[in-house]
């Protein structure tokens, strides 16, 4: 077990693993052995901010209003860690016209999630953005929330 695994565990969170050989596999199967009715999918080395604190309790009854919708936000590098990559690339998604919300901080209804059979297990990334393509197709809201403003720690440097 890793040390976010344990980590987690010690707050009394259920830590589940899986097989599958794509981050969408693994996300799908997670979302298989859940229960809840709103998912918020949020990447082990994302964390949330205080503003999204103050913030998602809004979005999740939105969610609940409306279940065609697709929440989250884009996720900004540390300020301390920004090489000039992560400047220009990353923080380019930070668009209140974007196409999409990443997987690494999505929030959706189960009931749309399983509308469209989850992500593509076979796809080795971009899952969000297909994801999201396909939702739109039924009628679905994507709306990045900037208030719901999260930090991603480990962009890859190569």
């Amino acid at each position: 077990m890793d040390k976010i695994a344990a980590l987690a565990e010690l707050s009394g969170t259920v830590v589940q693993g899986s097989d599958d050989s794509t981050v969408a596999g693994v996300r799908n199967k997670l979302v298989s052995v859940s229960s809840g009715e709103l998912l918020i999918f949020l990447d082990a080395d994302v964390s949330v901010t205080n503003e999204w604190h103050q913030n998602i309790e809004a979005s999740l009854l939105e969610i609940c209003k409306y279940k065609l919708l697709v929440t989250g936000s884009h996720c900004s590098s540390p300020a301390s860690l920004k090489s000039t990559l992560e400047k220009y690339w990353f923080d380019s998604f930070e668009s209140p016209k974007s196409s999409h919300v990443g997987t690494g901080h999505m929030i959706l209804s189960r009931e749309l999630f399983e509308r469209l059979d989850g992500f593509d297990s076979c796809l080795e990334t971009g899952e969000g953005y297909d994801f999201c393509r396909r939702a739109k197709c039924v009628g679905t809201h994507i709306k990045e929330n900037c208030s719901l403003m999260v930090v991603h720690h480990f962009y890859p440097k190569k």
